[in-house]
C-alpha cells in the first residue's frame, strides 16, 4: 500500500512538471500562431521578441527561469510579461486536476491503457482550449488551425471510440470507449468498405467546398481550408456504409458515437450562430465572430448535443458575471467570448457530477 501511494504521488509530481513544460510550449503557440510568416516549428528555438536573441535552455525553464531572471531578458533586459509563467503554472495545475479527475487510483490502474488514453485526450483538449482562449483575448480571433482541425480530428476518430454519455456524469465516457476499443472495429471487408466510402465522400466534400464555397475574400479555398467539410462528409460516409452493411449498425456503440458527435457539432455551432445573428439584429453590430461558431463545432463534437448546450449556458453565465467586471475595469466594449465557451466546457468536464446535482436541484424548484 505504501509503495502504491509513493508511486501515485510520484506520478502527480511528474504530471505537475509535465504540465509546466507543456505550458511553456503553449506560450510559443500563443505567440506564433497568429503571427504571419511564423509557425510553431519555424523559426527554431525560443527567442526574445525584442532583441531576437536565442534563449538558452537554462533561461527557458518553466516558471523558475522567469523568477531567477526577475522577469527580464538576460540579453537586452527587456521586461518579460508575467503572463508567461502564469500560463505555465495554470497549465501545470490544470493537468494535475485532470489527473485527480481521470487518473489512476491504484497501482494496478497505472498499467491501464484506457486510463492513460483518457488522460492524454483531456490533456490535449485542455491545452487547445488554453491556446484558443489566450489568442482570442489578444487578437479577437480563434485560429482555424486549432478549432477546425481539432473538430475534424474528433469526427474522424469518434467511430472507433465507444460509449456515448447519456447524463452529465457520463463525461468519463472516454474511459469506457478506450477500454473496449479492440471490440469496436468491424472486421475484414466491412471495415474496408466503410473506410473506402468515408475517404470517397470526404474527398467529395472537400472538392465541393473548394468549388462552391469561397473564402471571405472571394478566393477559392485551399484543400487545407476545406478539412472540416471533408471530416463531416467522411464521417457521414463511414456511417452510411455501416448502415448499408448492417441496419443495426447505427444503434451500435460506433454508430451512436458518430451520430452523437455529429449532432453535438451541429447543435454547438448552430446555437452560437443563432445567438450571434440574434445579437447582431438587436444591437445593430457584429455580436459574435464566426470563430466562436467553429469553436463550438469542436466542443460539440467532443461533448455531444446535451453537454454542449449546457456549456453554452455556463459560458453565458460566466460572460455575464466576469465580462461585466472586465468591461467596468477596462472600459472595453469588445469582450472575447471564446474563453468563456472554453471555461463552460471545462467546468462541465471537471465538475460534471456537481453540475448535474445543481441542475437537478434547480429544475426541482419548478416541480414543487
Amino acid at each position: 500500500v505504501c509503495f502504491s501511494m509513493i508511486l501515485l504521488d510520484t506520478f502527480k509530481v511528474f504530471t505537475l512538471l509535465f504540465g509546466a513544460c507543456v505550458g511553456s510550449f503553449l506560450n510559443v503557440c500563443i505567440y506564433r500562431i497568429p503571427q504571419p510568416g511564423m509557425t510553431v516549428a519555424s523559426p527554431k528555438g525560443s527567442f526574445c521578441p525584442r532583441c531576437r536573441t536565442a534563449i538558452r535552455w537554462f533561461d527557458n525553464l518553466p516558471v523558475l527561469s522567469w523568477l531567477l531572471l526577475r522577469g527580464k531578458c538576460r540579453s537586452c533586459r527587456a521586461p518579460i510579461s508575467i503572463r508567461y509563467p502564469l500560463v505555465e503554472l495554470f497549465t501545470a495545475i490544470t493537468f494535475l486536476v485532470i489527473w485527480w479527475k481521470f487518473g489512476p487510483e491504484s497501482e494496478e490502474q497505472v498499467q491501464s491503457a484506457a486510463i492513460w488514453g483518457t488522460l492524454i485526450f483531456w490533456w490535449a483538449t485542455f491545452a487547445v482550449m488554453i491556446v484558443i482562449s489566450m489568442i482570442d483575448i489578444d487578437y479577437r480571433i480563434i485560429p482555424d488551425e486549432l478549432s477546425v482541425t481539432g473538430g475534424a480530428l474528433v469526427l474522424l476518430v469518434i467511430p472507433f471510440l465507444h460509449d456515448v454519455p447519456h447524463d452529465l456524469s457520463g463525461v468519463a465516457w472516454l474511459t469506457q470507449r478506450l477500454s473496449s476499443l479492440e471490440g469496436s472495429i468491424a472486421s475484414g471487408s466491412a471495415l474496408a468498405i466503410q473506410i473506402g466510402l468515408a475517404l470517397l465522400l470526404g474527398a467529395a466534400g472537400m472538392a465541393g467546398m473548394r468549388r462552391f464555397n469561397r473564402d471571405y475574400e472571394g478566393k477559392v479555398r485551399s484543400w487545407w481550408g476545406t478539412r472540416w467539410a471533408g471530416a463531416v462528409c467522411a464521417s457521414l460516409g463511414f456511417g452510411i456504409a455501416g448502415w448499408l452493411a448492417s441496419p443495426g449498425w447505427l444503434e451500435s456503440s460506433e454508430g451512436s458515437s458518430l451520430i452523437a458527435s455529429l449532432l453535438g457539432a451541429a447543435v454547438g455551432s448552430g446555437t452560437i450562430y443563432g445567438i450571434g445573428r440574434l445579437g447582431t439584429w438587436v444591437f445593430r453590430k457584429e455580436a459574435m465572430g464566426f470563430g466562436d461558431v467553429k469553436l463550438m463545432g469542436l466542443l460539440g463534437a467532443i461533448l455531444g448535443a446535451k453537454f454542449v448546450l449546457l456549456s453554452v449556458f455556463l459560458a453565458s453565465f460566466l460572460g455575464s458575471v466576469i465580462g461585466i467586471g472586465i468591461r467596468i475595469i477596462t472600459r472595453n466594449t469588445t469582450i472575447p467570448f471564446g474563453p468563456f465557451l472554453c471555461g463552460g466546457a471545462a467546468i462541465l468536464i471537471l465538475a460534471d457530477e456537481r453540475v448535474d446535482t445543481v441542475i437537478r436541484w434547480y429544475l426541482g424548484l419548478f416541480g414543487q
